[in-house]
């Protein structure tokens, strides 16, 4: 559907490849403070170091490369491109047209491709990532380049652990590049120490960070995993609040003669800081808040007092926008810089040639600091931090408009207003209008939160609802609906949605029964004229249950849910009655290419007198969402050839989807099932079918070809339909 506030944007997917173009033996110089966002590490170089290798290995490379010379690569300076003096003429004639931004930019050169033998995976990977940086300009003194590709291979080599590798390099072509490896064994983690000291000691998050780190022993020594450990040790420290924790300790010691590493980690975390106070300011500082202190303190995650993690305050802010209530919100908490390695110790290398042991060792002593001004709450005598909230909600009101299409209402359009506050103390308004072939609609809603605006509302609701369907045997049905009650939605966060409900309808049930023979006409269109009209006072109690993974495109989850409504004669209804629903909607994929998704409905109504049931009130079956092959709402109990609704509702669906191209599934799927009478005489009706499904960025785009083969002519539909099977 369109979307008049829609507007399309440009999303930028970042990433790292694990290469070492320039890694050295040992980490032996100090890591700065300050980590990513993302907490992502590169494996990225520290200060060069001499490795120690054994004879034998340096004996064997020597070997390889006994004919090659070696002398420094030329450096090439590429200077800007001068335009011809064409060009220049042809842009003061045709002065209007600018050139564009890569007619300007120098083009960038060729690099050499490289194929490794006798490499395993991980090592001949990293060897040609990094080796294909090499531009093939620098290639053509292959001899004179010999040094830089030894360097920068055996770089890549010590980065995943294989110290004493030996390479011999051929040049195939000008930018083809052969390497034959001896790789030798790598270097396995012997040991491992991760020792975390201070208030972090007793942290959940650091004990599973300890018992779980990205290096084990008896693994092969990477230098990449080896960062992501120290990374994440940081970024805990960052998340949770321990902004003053430091690195005392992180040593590796690489034995070549045995080939062994063992890692040394120590890091102290010292205090843990706590939230402070959350102040609240309006954009617009002559104004006053939009909304009550009060009710913004019901979005909080967290209170004075309670220890620092960024996450609260990423679920506050998600909190408040999720509201809608607000066009910006801004939320700070100006924390201290933690200490730099620089301020709390300084790094001595140290090389044992004798002993074949390279050795990062980090003397402990601290430096003085700047430490910055602490905020302490009344509430809390930890260290705090306070939190800054800035609000703008200068245009409470929004409209929204769009066109659609689906197969049982045909083209339709819909359009929405809003009114996201209407005061400061949290209500809001919403219209909605939508017009499609067989159904005109109108719903007015008022919103009155009881605590958090996000977890406990009351809505005051009054709508109207015009609906044409076709009978069988010529029969044309019109219904007009008039709606007004009051619900109670309680949605606590990762736990059951709750609803109570009052609701009143009074039905208008039109029909062209003139046309046809009354004597056959059924109940509820045996009334005299071609009118009557039908009342419900429903109250209601529902229970729905959502879980999904994948956004808008969910790879695995499902939906239950449960409804109960009880109505009686004594309270403005036309029947005693219980109408009792439950629903499961299931999806599972496999291997990234299958999926299997299934859906079941079940439903009854409990009543003395089914006849006096109001007509929408009913189960039928049929449609996009039910028993694709057949029309909206064209199968239910039978009688005299009309359809007078179910009693019953028993519908169940299996469907099975392949990945064929990016974005795309072919589907399969069969839909069986009914609305039965009282004692289920009504047959099963099935349906079957193939179709695609794309996954668009609004969500799966379902075409599908249906049949229903339980009719001697099967009918045969196409059905389109936009929006999750949840």
């Amino acid at each position: 559907m369109l979307n008049s506030r829609f507007s399309p944007s440009l999303c930028v997917l970042l990433g790292a490849s694990l290469t070492a173009p320039t890694f050295a033996a040992e980490t032996n110089a100090p890591e700065p403070s300050s980590q990513s966002a993302s907490g992502s590490t590169a494996v990225n170089p520290v200060a060069k170091n001499e490795v120690v290798t054994p004879s034998a290995s340096k004996k064997a490379e020597v070997a390889l490369d006994a004919a090659n010379e070696t002398s420094t690569v030329p450096v090439n300076i590429l200077k800007p491109i001068k335009p011809s003096v064409f060009t220049r003429i042809s842009r003061v004639i045709f002065f209007w047209r600018k050139p564009t931004p890569s007619q300007e930019s120098i083009p960038a050169e060729p690099t050499i491709s490289v194929k490794v033998n006798g490499a395993p995976e991980e090592l001949a990977t990293n060897l040609r990532e990094t080796l294909q940086q090499i531009q093939v300009i620098e290639f053509d003194d292959f001899q004179s380049g010999l040094p830089r590709l030894r360097s920068l291979a055996t770089d890549a080599a010590q980065a995943v652990g294989y110290y004493t590798a030996s390479f011999r390099f051929s040049k195939a072509d000008r930018s083809h590049l052969i390497v034959d490896v001896v790789p030798d064994t790598p270097v396995k983690v012997s040991s491992q120490k991760i020792l975390i000291t201070g208030e972090g000691e007793t942290d959940r998050a650091y004990i599973r960070l300890q018992k779980n780190p990205d290096l084990a022993v008896g693994d092969t020594f990477n230098h990449g995993e080896y960062e992501k450990t120290k990374s994440r040790i940081q970024n805990l420290a960052t998340e949770r609040g321990y902004f003053k924790g430091r690195y005392v300790t992180h040593d590796v010691q690489v034995t070549l003669p045995s080939k062994t590493a063992d890692i040394d980690l120590a890091y102290e975390t010292g205090v843990r800081y706590a939230f402070g106070d959350v102040i609240y300011k309006n954009s617009d500082p002559n104004k006053k808040l939009p909304l009550r202190p009060s009710v913004l303190a019901t979005m909080q995650p967290f209170k004075a007092g309670d220890p620092y993690q960024a996450t609260d305050l990423a679920k506050l802010s998600r909190n408040l926008i999720d509201t809608r209530y607000f066009n910006n919100v801004q939320v700070d908490a100006p924390t201290p810089e933690a200490l730099s390695d620089d301020a709390v110790s300084t790094t001595e290398v140290k090389t044992t040639p004798a002993a074949g042991v390279n050795t990062v060792e980090s003397s402990q002593p601290l430096k003085p600091s700047d430490t910055p001004a602490i905020v302490t709450s009344e509430n809390t005598t930890k260290p705090s931090i306070p939190v800054v909230v800035i609000l703008n909600a200068e245009h409470p009101n929004s409209a929204e408009a769009g066109v659609g299409f689906g197969t049982d209402t045909g083209p339709r359009v819909r359009a929405q207003y809003r009114r996201a506050l209407v005061n400061d103390r949290g209500h809001s308004f919403d219209a909605n209008i939508e017009l499609s072939q067989i159904n005109h609609s109108i719903d007015l809603r008022y919103n009155i939160p009881l605590g958090n605006p996000l977890t406990d509302v009351v809505s005051i609701f009054g709508g109207y609802e015009d609906q044409a369907l076709n009978e069988n045997n010529g029969l044309e049905v019109n219904t007009q609906t008039t709606t007004v009650g009051i619900q109670r939605t309680i949605n606590p966060v990762g736990e059951w949605q709750r609803t109570y409900s009052l609701r009143y309808r009074g039905d208008v049930l039109e029909n062209n029964a003139i046309n046809v023979n009354p004597i056959l006409l059924p109940p509820p269109f045996n009334v005299a004229g071609i009118s009557s009209s039908q009342q419900a006072l429903l109250a209601g109690f529902g229970l729905n249950q959502l879980i999904s993974k994948g956004g808008a495109n969910p790879t695995t989850g499902y939906r239950q849910f449960y409804q109960i409504d009880v109505a009686s004669r004594s309270a403005f209804s036309d029947a005693n009655m219980v109408i009792l629903r439950a629903g499961l909607r299931a999806l599972q994929t496999f291997a990234e290419k299958h999926q299997v998704v299934i859906s079941a409905d079940v439903g009854t109504i409990i009543t003395t007198d089914f006849n006096r049931v109001p007509y929408n009130l009913r189960f039928f079956a049929g449609g996009d969402q039910s028993i694709r092959g057949y029309d909206y709402k064209s199968l239910s109990t039978l009688v005299n050839g009309y359809e007078i609704g179910g009693q019953n509702l028993a519908v169940g669906s299996f469907e099975y989807n392949y990945l064929f191209k990016p974005k795309l599934r072919g589907a399969v799927f069969v839909d069986a099932g009914n609305a039965f009478d009282a004692k289920f005489n009504d047959p099963v009706k099935i349906g079957v079918g193939f179709g695609v499904r794309w996954a668009s960025p609004v969500g799966p785009v379902r075409i599908d070809l249906a049949a229903g083969v339980s009719e001697k002519s099967p009918p045969i539909r196409l059905v389109f339909y936009i929006g999750a099977p949840l």
